[in-house]
């Protein structure tokens, strides 16, 4: 079977060049032409089924049926955030799609066009996690004793005298077990509102916060106005894995907008540090 390599005499690396190649030399010549494997590694071009059938033979190359074009867009297993792969079987936190679009040469008649990968960015969507609340968390976990059996907590801290004595006071026990309810509840509702009331959104083109969940107000910054972003950790943040991301623009001294409880920290600076050096990319393209 006659087999078509690319300009440089090689198997096609990818099936998509090689898809091309067939098409061109299809309307070329006027004869259906597909791609198939190369024994050696890769793709190559060769004549339909009905016309390779017995060229094929002789080439020892089996003539597969004309497949469906694929889609254009793939996604590829990105790389760990600081540049380390990924372990086997780990889940990245931050994936990026691949658009690839067909580039033509400057002789379209016997050049194959040359596929271009540009990435697109996600629109992500987050709250602060929910370990950040460590604070009303505990609260409401001490809450709980002192709600279901205020007596037994008290045995913990007192005498039995003094615990005899509360226990005796008319209404004592029962305003303890309301105020660990209270208590519980409170640090409930405070986790479940500071939760809902951030949302923190990383777009293609700008960085956006919304503040609210009744009534909003937010800000937004274009990543071409970032000026820098820096990371904020205490001791227990660095043990918990969160951090506060501070974004500041060229225009203001101080940080316009705020990421706090943030998971991962790190790896998110570096996925915006991403998307702020493409969008400053296809500004200088398109200027």
């Amino acid at each position: 079977m006659e087999l078509i390599l690319s300009a440089t005499g090689a198997p096609f690396s990818d099936r998509d060049a090689a898809k091309m190649k067939a098409d061109i030399v299809s309307r070329e010549i006027g004869v259906p032409y597909q791609v198939v494997e190369h024994p050696s590694g890769g793709f190559a071009v060769a004549p339909g089924k009905e016309q390779g059938k017995e060229q094929g033979k002789e080439q020892g190359v089996e003539a597969p049926s004309i497949e469906a074009e694929q889609s254009e867009k793939y996604l590829i297993e990105p790389e760990h955030p600081r540049g380390i792969p990924a372990p086997v079987g780990a889940k990245p936190i931050f994936q990026t799609q691949i658009a690839q679009r067909y580039e033509q040469r400057s002789n379209p008649q016997t050049d194959a066009p040359k596929i271009v990968d540009e990435p697109v960015y996600k629109t992500l969507t987050f709250h602060p996690a929910l370990r950040s609340f460590w604070k009303y968390m505990l609260t409401a976990f001490l809450g709980v004793p002192v709600a279901i059996l205020p007596s037994g907590v008290l045995r913990m801290f007192l005498d039995e005298q003094y615990v005899a004595d509360i226990i005796a006071a008319p209404g004592l026990i029962p305003l303890l077990s309301f105020m660990g309810a209270s208590a519980s509840f409170y640090a409930l509702g405070l986790m479940a509102w500071g939760y809902y009331y951030h949302t923190y959104i990383i777009g293609p083109r700008e960085i956006r916060e919304r503040l609210g969940i009744v009534s909003r107000k937010g800000s937004q910054i274009s990543y071409e106005d970032i000026r820098a972003v820096e990371i904020e950790q205490g001791i227990i943040d660095r043990l918990l894995g969160i951090g506060r991301i501070e974004v500041a623009t060229a225009g203001t001294a101080d940080s316009e907008i705020v990421f706090k409880g943030i998971v991962n920290p790190m790896e998110l600076r570096e996925e915006i540090g991403r998307r702020r050096a493409n969008a400053n990319k296809q500004n200088r393209t398109s200027d």
